[in-house]
């Protein structure tokens, strides 16, 4: 009987037991509840508040905080600029354009654009000041306001590559981030006004032009450099855009001559003519070359994406980083350049990416861009 008791009560200590347990694991799923519902979120936002969120969604004002903190980063200076006036922000893209404008100021550190040593003359201050007005990025900036940015400004940023060589032809500035900053150009000739690509529109450059006898023909030499064609031809109802079909989209349907084939082309009916365009695939679908006989009689190439000129060794190379697909078409193409032909006898050429450069000889230029072909050909694409 004893026996039996003790038994009875150790089955009433273990359900005890376990009613209690139950209780405690009631109330640990309790206190769980109570974190995923309250303290979790607190501490996100505490969280989002201190250190900006890029995520994609209805939660609007975390993305809102994102672009402005990357707002704030891109416009910090970098520390590897030495002290002084000028210096070079975080926003940077490194496309080059004020190493080659200004490279006695600005020069390559690590993959973005630096001030190296400050500029002392009233020559280095201009070429610094322009190479900050064609930063795409305005990447460029001074420590306070300069009257001298104002003079330069209001003066345009364009200029004439070598009036005694190849007259008429401008290099002109405001280069656009669309096309990651490839340089735009500008012929004068009788026969009509040729703007190669898209700058970044301005009243001042617009007004320069009208100096110089308006824009007549616009080709647009890859679709990255058609960014704000629209507005250059409300500026100059007359002009005629110039685009080949492969490289056709939907903000360039209204264009006026739409060429279709390999070329090359002349933009009027001449049995002389000194322009000829040619279909270059390779850095787009469309590419399109150009080339010029100045009125001195050199011959210009302007290669449109498919060169690109090392601003430190001064050596033509092909400008494979962004190029879609196989690349042999790129590698044809660069051959139809040095082929005098197909394109003529050039000693200048004015890539869009890099300083313009002459040659000593047609033969030296063919060399050169045969050399350019084949290391496609053999190395493969290049980041740089």
């Amino acid at each position: 009987m004893a026996a039996r008791v003790s038994e009875e009560s150790k089955i009433v200590q273990w359900r005890g037991r376990m009613s209690s347990g139950g209780a405690m694991v009631g109330r640990r799923w309790l206190v769980a509840a109570l974190l995923a519902l309250v303290v979790l979120p607190a501490a996100r936002a505490y969280m989002v508040s201190g250190i900006p969120s890029c995520r994609r969604g209805p939660r609007s004002a975390p993305t809102r905080k994102c672009a402005l903190w990357m707002a704030a980063r891109q416009k910090q200076r970098r520390r590897q600029n030495v002290e002084g006036e000028f210096y070079v922000c975080e926003g940077c893209i490194d496309c080059g354009s004020c190493r080659w404008l200004a490279p006695e100021t600005f020069s390559l550190l690590g993959t973005k654009s630096v001030v190296s040593r400050q500029p002392e003359s009233e020559e280095d201050m201009t070429r610094a000041v322009q190479a900050m007005a064609t930063c795409p990025t305005g990447s460029i900036r001074t420590e306070t306001p300069l009257p001298l940015a104002k003079q330069v400004t209001q003066r345009g940023v364009m200029r004439e590559i070598d009036p005694l060589r190849i007259p008429g032809v401008y290099q002109l500035g405001y280069h656009q981030f669309n096309s990651m900053g490839a340089a735009p150009f500008f012929i004068t000739r009788t026969g009509g006004n040729v703007m190669v690509d898209v700058p970044r529109y301005s009243r001042l450059l617009a007004e320069a032009l009208e100096a110089l006898g308006g824009v007549d023909y616009l080709v647009l030499t890859n679709k990255n450099g058609a960014a704000q064609h629209d507005r250059w031809k409300a500026h100059f109802p007359d002009c005629v855009r110039v685009l080949h079909r492969h490289d056709m989209r939907d903000d360039t349907t209204d264009v006026e001559q739409i060429l279709d084939g390999l070329g090359p082309w002349e933009l009027e009916d001449a049995k002389d003519a000194d322009l000829r365009i040619l279909h270059t695939p390779g850095y787009t679908f469309g590419s399109l070359s150009i080339w010029h006989r100045s009125g001195s009689g050199h011959g210009v190439v302007f290669p449109g994406g498919n060169i690109k000129v090392n601003a430190r060794s001064g050596t033509a190379l092909a400008f494979s980083a962004l190029t879609t697909g196989d690349l042999t078409p790129q590698v044809r193409s660069l051959r139809r350049l040095a082929d005098p032909e197909t394109c003529g006898d050039w000693v200048w050429l004015l890539p869009p990416r890099g300083p313009p450069k002459c040659y000593d000889s047609p033969e030296l230029a063919r060399k050169e861009i045969n050399a350019a072909a084949t290391s496609l050909e053999e190395d493969g694409r290049t980041l740089y």
